[in-house]
């Protein structure tokens, strides 16, 4: 018996998410959240060489001089802020290029491997129930509990259900057992933890973006990570009012 439901995407915690990963515009948002990526892996980049005052001059670079004057400290404090932080957005940026633009990675990689199985149509008295779909992948990726089921979106697609072993880090697990629509026969099934290197790396970009790689403290770290764009916007903001101004004010 259903005791109730939720959309989660309306609630305050969906609409949240639906703001960081698509800015509530949908696909058009989540397009323009990669840009936004591509931009801050460009300025990260170009800051961390803008910065750079080689290798003798490195410690006093990573000095704030507290007792200077106003724009000393915004100066110090940007490239010092900007410096530490410079690796961890580069990593954010490049994580969440991936994940907006995920299914194009996708396409190249099934264009060089094996392509995704599929169901061949034909025509069955009857056709395997949603607990024989859940059986078969049970038994295929035993100790692996179900966190999703794809249902089959054509006539030549299977039953997709995702599967989360305890030692993966994704929060949803990248294992995968396709079951066909018509006969309940696995096709095809991905154990995370057997999957080839460069797979597994590629797994752990989501549990790196929302920082689970290292538990609290690299979620804690994450989050004072993301406090530094908003301190090199404003320091950034005030260095460039102290140019104008420099360059307006009248010559005696």
């Amino acid at each position: 018996e259903i005791r109730g439901a939720r959309v989660w995407r309306e609630s305050l915690v969906g609409r949240i998410y639906g703001l960081h990963s698509e800015l509530l515009g949908g696909k058009r948002g989540e397009t323009a959240l990669g840009i936004c990526a591509a931009l801050l892996l460009l300025l990260g980049a170009t800051g961390v060489v803008l910065w750079w005052p080689g290798g003798r001059r490195l410690s006093h670079a990573l000095r704030i001089n507290w007792s200077g004057n106003r724009k000393r400290v915004v100066y110090d404090l940007h490239n010092t802020v900007g410096f530490f932080a410079s690796a961890f957005l580069i990593v954010s940026a490049i994580t969440g290029l991936y994940l907006v633009f995920d299914a194009p990675f996708a396409r190249a990689i099934n264009r060089l491997t094996a392509s995704a199985p599929r169901s061949t149509p034909r025509a069955l008295l009857s056709r395997p129930s949603l607990d024989d779909v859940l059986r078969a992948a049970d038994q295929a990726l035993p100790g692996a509990p179900t966190t999703y089921i794809g249902w089959p979106k054509d006539e030549t697609a299977p039953f997709v259900v995702r599967k989360r072993f305890p030692a993966e880090l994704h929060p949803n697990g990248r294992s995968f057992v396709y079951v066909d629509q018509y006969d309940g026969e696995v096709l095809l099934v991905e154990n995370a933890l057997r999957s080839p290197l460069g797979t597994r790396l590629v797994n752990l970009f989501y549990p790196i973006h929302i920082g689970l790689w290292g538990g609290l403290p690299t979620r804690i770290l994450q989050v004072l990570i993301g406090l530094t764009p908003a301190v090199l916007f404003i320091t950034g903001l005030l260095m460039w009012r102290n140019r104008t101004r420099k360059r307006r004010s009248p010559v005696t």
